[in-house]
């Protein structure tokens, strides 16, 4: 139990989320629905104390909201019932972060301010917004013209206005979308932001098809997905910090050019992507241990 809770958790704390992306597997397309915050406020309880029964200081937590701020009076209830947690056991440390969209945080900040300083308060001290889709934005910037668009102000504010670090998490590399240009762009407008404002590249590798997302009903992809049946060890490839394969991204330039502004962008300072290397079709055992003993450890934050 020490060793699990030395380690960043997994909190759940809403299912469901309003937008639909395709490469998304998770349960979306409705508004997202809350536990019961008494529940969650005494599974917190029951953590912490066990914390500091194995002399632990702090718990890190993911909560497992796809959108923090969709739905603003439900966080700051979530954000209330956190420091009483917090009161409860003499000031225990939580370090708490999640993901949000850009417009919900703005919309949010707008309408419901109290919502995002509650929740810096009982130690939500970072987000990690979804900043796909950046080429606009950086044509903006590159160009040096004024920009007031949504992604820049997010990572703006969250840090400059609530001392919350902000985190790019991008999902690329997209077949029929991302070209060697977008990639380069995105890779650019992440130095960019990495330097400007302390923000911290999250970057994760598309996988057109994985259990329960678009692409896994689409018969286009019936032939990859039946290779991954017969072998069901090149699922590991699916995992969308492991680098691009055969089998994932079958056009060898568009793998190549996410390959390598994938790996920089990992190499950018204060990264907290641990690429990985991919098991693919047709590997020996040797290779696949030389894979597993690469990967080994670099799972878990």
């Amino acid at each position: 139990m020490k060793e699990y809770l030395s380690h960043e958790i997994s909190l759940y704390v809403s299912q469901g989320c309003i937008y639909g992306c395709d490469f998304c597997a998770a349960e979306h397309g409705k508004k997202e629905q809350y536990r019961e915050m008494e529940i969650t406020e005494k599974d917190m309880n029951y953590l912490v104390a066990r914390a500091k029964k194995l002399g632990l200081a702090s718990i890190s937590i993911y909560m497992s909201n796809l959108d923090v701020f969709q739905t603003p009076e439900q966080i700051l209830e979530f954000a209330k019932a956190m420091s009483r947690v917090r009161k409860n056991n003499g000031g225990f440390e939580l370090k708490i972060r999640g993901l949000a969209g850009i417009f919900s945080f703005l919309n949010t900040r707008k309408i419901n301010r109290e919502a995002i300083e509650a929740l810096a308060e009982c130690g939500f001290d970072t987000v990690g917004f979804g900043v796909d889709g950046v080429a606009g934005t950086w044509a903006k910037i590159h160009k040096g013209q004024n920009t007031e668009d949504g992604c820049v102000e997010a990572i703006r504010s969250t840090r400059e206005d609530f001392g919350i670090t902000p985190e790019m998490f991008m999902v690329f590399g997209h077949e029929g979308v991302d070209t060697q240009e977008t990639l380069k762009e995105a890779y650019e407008f992440t130095m960019f932001m990495a330097e400007k404002y302390g923000a911290i590249p999250r970057p994760h590798v598309a996988k057109p098809f994985i259990p329960g997302n678009k692409g896994w009903r689409s018969p286009k992809y019936a032939g990859a997905i039946e290779q991954l049946m017969r072998d069901p060890r090149l699922f590991q490839g699916l995992d969308f910090t492991a680098l691009p394969t055969g089998l994932t991204h079958p056009d060898p330039v568009l793998r190549q050019a996410v390959t390598e502004y994938y790996l920089r962008i990992c190499e950018i300072k204060g990264n907290t992507t641990n690429w990985l290397k991919a098991v693919e079709p047709g590997m020996s055992q040797q290779e696949m241990a030389e894979i597993t003993a690469f990967n080994k450890g670099r799972y878990d934050r």
